[in-house]
């Protein structure tokens, strides 16, 4: 068998191989130019080329061109350029609530935490969260809904900018956007994906009431800014021995695994590092008790984020509802209500929490 010694380029750097005759042939015959030899290493090597699969995210369209065709696309494009008119895709005062509904969330304030007692004697933790003017600032519908969209979701958003010196500062692209809808700039929005039977129209308020107690809810916010921590705040390691000849290694994390094989670190080695300020989704947590009047949710457990920090709340897929809720969002009806409602299993601060007979 004859060998070869074969110079490969690669990032403008020579390397030299020592390749046998038939690898040297299929080399050659990859890269040569000529038109009649095989481009394709499925058609080289002899194999399967349905062991590559099928490319779904974006397949290739074989179609004419044509003056037909072109007048199609043309006419798409000039769809999605009009006005969609919400009002014959939304009815929210007819919407009827199903199992396979899902409706759209609430944006909220953390206000801080306390302590709520049930009815059997137990103290749990609560946090506080206020929805303060949330309303719907756009509805989007996707293009199987019939809209021009490619999710149907609604924008909520919360907290007006009143500051002039902050609208001052803002696009003008960013201002018009709010005029066309009527509506004041906000310092917080955010996307809830919703079924096209839960959607509103734009300018609706959503309360405390759109939740109900008893049922529980997935919260996300921003967790607390801790900073460049180490590996034993970071991550929870024990550290390395307080004496016996360590020296200034209290606090290290140790060995990286790399040595010699393979002569590298792994992706996702836990070392020191930023902590914080990221992402944090918790639930689902059970809303215990909330305060019509300010529009307070107390949610049982802890929540991500710093005092005055914006939270999105939104039901748990996962716990059924102690009763059909409100559907797609309650409506100021004027009627009567009480200050502060409460799940079944928590004690109220109006009742008593010892009572005597009578006649002793």
């Amino acid at each position: 068998m004859i060998k070869y010694k074969v110079f490969l380029h690669h990032n403008n750097r020579l390397y030299t191989s020592i390749k046998n005759e038939n690898c040297f042939h299929i080399l050659k015959q990859f890269y040569s130019t000529r038109k009649n030899n095989n481009q394709n290493l499925f058609d080289i090597y002899k194999k399967n080329p349905s062991w590559l699969g099928v490319y779904k995210r974006h397949p290739i369209l074989k179609e004419k061109i044509d003056q037909s065709a072109i007048r199609e696309k043309f006419l798409l494009e000039k769809k999605k350029e009009i006005k969609l008119n919400l009002s014959s895709h939304i009815d929210p005062l007819n919407a009827k609530w199903t199992p396979e509904s899902i409706r759209v969330g609430a944006l909220g304030i953390k206000l801080g935490v306390s302590v709520l007692w049930t009815k059997n004697g137990f103290c749990h933790m609560v946090t506080l969260v206020q929805i303060k003017d949330c309303q719907v600032i756009d509805t989007q519908i996707s293009c199987e809904d019939g809209g021009n969209d490619g999710i149907t979701q609604m924008l909520l958003g919360c907290c007006d900018i009143t500051d002039d010196n902050v609208l001052a500062k803002l696009p003008r692209d960013h201002v018009l956007w709010y005029d066309q809808r009527n509506l004041f700039p906000k310092q917080y929005w955010t996307g809830f994906p919703v079924t096209k039977n839960a959607l509103l129209f734009p300018g609706t308020k959503i309360t405390s009431l759109h939740f109900q107690p008893g049922q529980h809810v997935v919260v996300q916010g921003i967790s607390i800014d801790k900073g460049f921590q180490g590996v034993m705040r970071r991550w929870g390691m024990k550290g390395q021995p307080q004496s016996h000849g360590q020296t200034l290694t209290h606090r290290k994390m140790g060995g990286t695994g790399g040595g010699q094989d393979p002569g590298r670190i792994f992706p996702g080695k836990h070392m020191a590092g930023h902590v914080g300020r990221d992402y944090a989704t918790v639930g689902p947590l059970r809303i215990l008790r909330i305060n019509t009047k300010f529009n307070v949710l107390y949610i049982r457990g802890g929540i991500p984020g710093e005092i005055g920090g914006f939270l999105k709340i939104k039901d748990s897929p996962y716990n059924k509802f102690p009763k059909d809720p409100v559907f797609p969002t309650h409506f100021d009806d004027s009627l009567p209500l009480d200050e502060d409602l409460y799940a079944e299993d928590v004690f109220s601060d109006m009742q008593s929490s010892l009572t005597f007979p009578s006649n002793v």
